[in-house]
This record gives structure tokens, C-alpha cells and sequence, in this order.
């Protein structure tokens, strides 16, 4: 037996390994974090708030998978794995990664580039301990041209340093869809129904006791279009302040009251659509401004037209609007042929 004891204590057992497997919340100095993932295999950058997940045997192959921060229902883990003893190798209760990275550390006053050795172990609570160990020193750059560089390292300048970071247990980042919507009411959800179906853009609506409100973005043709599809509808409606023309839309504020019997309250760009429509052949539109249920228009008046011909055109002519008359004292000649007057209107 004795004889025996000296061949068998050539064979002495391997050195045990740390058991680290289990799921890490990654966090710690950005720096330190791109070295440490760089040399488990994955591409370092800015990882912060990732879950990097251990599993297998560290005596064997580790199988590995890094799932993002903030994952999004098209996220996927990335996976890999890393075998013992290519890839890293036990020694004295640490896992020590094969895989020396290149980095750089700012020491004192001055920027060192050099290579970083990884190494993980289990600490307490089940959390996992990484030690980075960095060596390096100054460089003086004697070529650059385009994308290419030469530098070469100061011998003189050499410096050491070594980080630590503690990687929490938790679990792995999945993605948590945003809780259903909650239910919009009856009201709102005919008026996106009805409003929807014009083909416009229609912005957030809101509703109270009173009224609907929706914000929409139309050309002036679509504004007019959209009103007339609402009075065809037997929708009331009002549009309470001249829509704001932009680039190349018009965005109004629109308004479905609730309140029985309201009558609508049309745009200036609709009520002047409804005038140019039925106007007689020897008048124009000149313009029309619209406030307080009311509209001012002012008609140009050709060919020895009267102001009240060219009113009793339009009362023959639309049923939107339920008085039509001429205000007194603005007629007004420009030229021999051409005359203007103001007529006062209200939309139904």
C-alpha cells in the first residue's frame, strides 16, 4: 500500500469550482461593466439594468443568455456558452475568464490604455462578485492619417488597478405588456367611430357632461367635406375658434355638444363653401368672419346686381341658415361696376 501512495499523489484532484450559476442584475461603473461582459462574450456597451442569466456546470460548459433592460415584446435573450477549460479555468474559488480584453482606465491624471483580466465568484446573499483587474499604462501617438493610428506605450508609465462590482440575484428582464385600456366612454367612442371614418386625422378626444371635444387636422376641402358629412349625419356640432392653418392643413377644435336641441355653429371656411355654392352669377365671396352663432360675409356685387337680389338667391338657394339679411349702410360703391355690402347670416 505504501508502495502505491506516491503514484497516486501525482494525480491530485482538480481545483473546485465556484458555483455562480443563477440570474444578475448588471450594474456598476460603465467602464468596468463593457470590460467584465466584453470577456464573458458578449459586446460589452452600455448595459446597464440588463440580466445576464448563469446555468450549467462551471466544471463542464456554462450556458449563458444576456436579456436587455428594457425588452420590448420583440426581445429575445442573446445566448451562448463558454467551456472549462478553453474558455476559463477554476483557481483558488474563482472563475477565472481565459479571455484578456483591451481597455483603458483613466489613473491619476492621465489616460492608460491596456488589458483587463475577469474574474467571478459567489458573494454573499447569492449575489455575483466580479473582480476586474486592469494593466496598462500611458501611450504617445507617432502616426495618424485618415482612420489609421500608431501609438506606442511609455515603459515608465505602467499602473495597476483593480475593480470590484456586485451583480444582484434577480430574476431575468421579460416583457410586461402595458395593462388593457381602460374602457373610453360610449360617448367618445362614437365620436372616434364617426369622426374616424372620415379618413382625417383625428387627435385626442375628451368628454364631460356638456360635450365632446376632439382636436382634427383637415385640408379646407376635408374640413368642409367633414361638415357636411356631420349635418347629413343630424350631428350638431360647432367649431368655436377659426381653425389654425398650418403648412398645409387646418387644425380645429371641434365640438359635439350634448345639450338637447343644439343647432350647429360651422366654420368660416364651411359657410363660406355654402355661400360661394349658391351665390347668384353677378356676386363673389369676398370674405366671411364667423363669431357668437353669427357670420358677416361680404359679397361683391357686379352687372348692377342688388344687395337684396343677391341675398334672396342665397334664402331660395340653402337651408343652412335661418336668416339672411343685408346690414344696413355698407353698401359701398369700389367702382362704376362694382359694389360691395355686408350680409349678416346664422347657420342653423
Amino acid at each position: 500500500m505504501l508502495a502505491m501512495a506516491c503514484p497516486l499523489a501525482a494525480f491530485a484532484a482538480p481545483p473546485s469550482c465556484p458555483e455562480v450559476t443563477g440570474s444578475f442584475t448588471v450594474n456598476g461603473d460603465p467602464a468596468v461593466v463593457s470590460d467584465a461582459l466584453r470577456a464573458l462574450g458578449t459586446g460589452g456597451g452600455d448595459a446597464a439594468g440588463a440580466s445576464l442569466t448563469l446555468s450549467g456546470s462551471p466544471r463542464a460548459t456554462l450556458r449563458l443568455s444576456v436579456m436587455p433592460a428594457r425588452p420590448d415584446r420583440f426581445s429575445r435573450p442573446t445566448e451562448w456558452t463558454l467551456n472549462n477549460p478553453a474558455d476559463f479555468r477554476c483557481e483558488g474559488g474563482w472563475l477565472v475568464l481565459s479571455r484578456p480584453v483591451t481597455a483603458s482606465r483613466r489613473v491619476r491624471d492621465g489616460l492608460f490604455s491596456g488589458r483587463s483580466i475577469v474574474r467571478l465568484a459567489p458573494a454573499a446573499g447569492g449575489d455575483l462578485q466580479i473582480e476586474v483587474r486592469f494593466k496598462g499604462g500611458e501611450t504617445t501617438r507617432i502616426y495618424s492619417y485618415d482612420s489609421a493610428t500608431i501609438d506606442l506605450p511609455l515603459p515608465w508609465s505602467r499602473a495597476a488597478a483593480t475593480d470590484r462590482l456586485a451583480w444582484p440575484e434577480g430574476l431575468v428582464a421579460v416583457f410586461r405588456p402595458e395593462p388593457a385600456p381602460v374602457a373610453e366612454p360610449a360617448r367618445v367612442a362614437e365620436a372616434r367611430r364617426l369622426l374616424g371614418s372620415t379618413g382625417l386625422r383625428v387627435g385626442n378626444i375628451v368628454a364631460d357632461e356638456t360635450a365632446v371635444r376632439a382636436k382634427v387636422s383637415a385640408t379646407p376641402r376635408d374640413l368642409v367635406r367633414l361638415e357636411d358629412k356631420l349635418r347629413a349625419a343630424g350631428v350638431a356640432y360647432e367649431v368655436p375658434a377659426s381653425p389654425v392653418q398650418t403648412a398645409s392643413a387646418y387644425v380645429v377644435d371641434l365640438v359635439l355638444p350634448q345639450r338637447p336641441g343644439a343647432t350647429s355653429q360651422p366654420s368660416r371656411q364651411w359657410v363660406e363653401q355654402e355661400l360661394t355654392s349658391w351665390r347668384h352669377p353677378s356676386a363673389d365671396v369676398n370674405k366671411v368672419d364667423c363669431r357668437d352663432g353669427a357670420c358677416i360675409a361680404q359679397l361683391g356685387l357686379r352687372s348692377g346686381l342688388s344687395a337684396e337680389d343677391a341675398v334672396q338667391r342665397v334664402r331660395s338657394m340653402s337651408q343652412a341658415f335661418s336668416d339672411v339679411r343685408v346690414l344696413p349702410g355698407t353698401e359701398r360703391a369700389l367702382s362704376p361696376s362694382l359694389r360691395v355690402v355686408d350680409v349678416q347670416l346664422r347657420p342653423r
